[in-house]
């Protein structure tokens, strides 16, 4: 029997099924078709607006949480969270892969703003959930994106991912109802959207400045030394995007990777 389409229908559908297998079901997921979780425009989470401050400065990257632990989606027809260990796989292959991890504006892959495979896309994960650092470039959709986040628009991050492990148990809702209750066991990350409405609420988007002290650890961390098994040539490209935004079109000094 195929799932209904309607929330109410379908939330009785996922409801019957646990029932029938007893209450809590762990199972692994065949399919590998992309899930992505954004907040329907009828009901804006509440307390979605993340960003703790906004900067004078010019945007230049934003920081978030993009799988949030310990926070609950209402997602109409169930509710689900992310298990700590989720993301575990990929966090020890560095999030490496293929294809790559990218950042998206609001899930558009016409949009393309980042990626792990670029190094502009840098992903960690804290207690707080998957974490993310995103370097747009600062012209077309990319401008466009920082400044919606420098000011404040944009201040959410949404995850495109697929499912290999999941657990099924019933819960309450507010009002008393039972409701599927869906815990991503684990996972592998295939974006992360900057979005307006994350189904999250604790999915972030925060704008920052680069300043002096992120040109020195940079300049620190990618070393001109090929002993340490650094890529070079990576780091100075890093580092000379870096240098760009912090100086500004109107100023063409250039530094290498180690220099003063």
């Amino acid at each position: 029997m195929r799932p209904p389409l309607d929330d109410e229908r379908l939330r009785e559908w996922i409801v019957d099924n646990i029932k029938r297998d007893g209450g809590t079901t762990r199972r692994a997921v065949e399919t590998r078709s992309i899930e992505r979780r954004v907040a329907t425009a009828e009901a804006p989470p509440a307390g979605a607006a993340g960003a703790s401050a906004r900067t004078a400065a010019e945007t230049t990257r934003v920081v978030g949480i993009v799988a949030p632990f310990g926070d609950v989606a209402d997602l109409g027809a169930f509710t689900e969270e992310y298990a700590p260990e989720a993301f575990r796989d990929q966090e020890k292959r560095g999030w490496q892969g293929t294809p790559t991890v990218l950042g998206l504006w609001s899930h558009n892959i016409d949009h393309p703003l980042a990626s792990v495979q670029g190094d502009t896309l840098k992903l960690n994960t804290t207690r707080a959930g998957v974490g993310y650092e995103m370097y747009p470039v600062t012209e077309g959709i990319g401008a466009y994106a920082l400044k919606l986040v420098g000011r404040g628009d944009v201040t959410g991050s949404s995850a495109g991912f697929y499912v290999l492990q999941e657990m099924w148990e019933l819960h309450e809702d507010q009002d008393g109802y039972q409701i599927g209750h869906r815990t991503i066991l684990s996972a592998v990350l295939r974006e992360a959207s900057l979005t307006p409405w994350p189904a999250y609420p604790k999915a972030t988007a925060e704008p920052r400045s680069i300043t002096t002290t992120d040109l020195e650890r940079w300049r620190r961390r990618y070393s001109t030394d090929r002993t340490e098994g650094v890529d070079t040539l990576a780091a100075r490209r890093q580092l000379d995007l870096l240098g760009r935004r912090w100086r500004g079109p109107h100023n063409t000094t250039k530094r290498r990777c180690g220099s003063a």
